[in-house]
């Protein structure tokens, strides 16, 4: 391969790997959130059902 080839992949390459380091943190942040927002609104339904507020 050619030296500017060989140059052009690792940027492609580099590229794709930012894309997914993007993508997972995204989900990774919104699995944090939806999970905190379920413990949030089942806490605040048990403490209803059980009178407890």
């Amino acid at each position: 391969m050619s030296n500017n080839r060989e140059r052009q992949r690792k940027r492609v390459a580099k590229v794709h790997q930012r894309i997914q380091d993007r993508r997972k943190d995204f989900i990774e942040k919104l699995t944090t959130r939806l999970a905190h927002d379920f413990i949030e609104k089942l806490a605040t339904r048990l403490a209803h059902d059980f009178d407890v507020i």
